[in-house]
């Protein structure tokens, strides 16, 4: 019996295996996406920001993604961007469809906006993920950058 059921799973795992079984490639190794982010509090007054009201502190994080292997899959889409502290999401905006642009075959660039979280500080670095989408599969990217205040 024992010897039946080796049989059968070998024979599944054979089949599997040739017909792709381990399921689609992970978007990040395949093109080899890379990210990069350079994020900043806006300290303008709020009188001339009507953007955020107060006592919002405008989070602003640009981003670009690029492929180091292939050209990007079509349809790539950068849905959102999150920071990160002790292994908890602690601030996560959807990207600005209107502000997302692509540079080239290779990298494509966006923004995300909204109040800053507590606990985050000019001069720390953060801890980033950008969700991207395509080929129906999502994908966070990993980065860091150092948080600044911009007057």
């Amino acid at each position: 019996m024992f010897k039946k059921i080796h049989s059968l799973l070998f024979f599944s795992i054979l089949i599997l295996s040739a017909c792709g079984g381990s399921g689609p490639e992970n978007l990040v190794s395949k093109y080899t996406l890379e990210a990069t982010a350079s994020p900043y509090i806006n300290a303008m007054p709020s009188v001339l920001n009507p953007i955020f009201p107060a006592p919002c502190t405008s989070l602003i994080v640009p981003f670009e993604v690029t492929s180091k292997a292939l050209p990007l899959p079509n349809g790539l889409t950068p849905k959102a961007v999150s920071i990160q502290k002790n292994g908890f999401a602690i601030w996560t905006q959807a990207v600005s469809a209107t502000e997302t642009t692509l540079l080239n075959n290779k990298t494509i660039r966006g923004v995300a906006r909204g109040c800053s979280p507590d606990g985050i500080s000019a001069g720390e670095t953060l801890e980033l993920r950008i969700l991207v989408a395509a080929d129906n599969s999502e994908v966070e990217i990993a980065t860091s950058a150092k948080l600044v205040v911009v007057y």
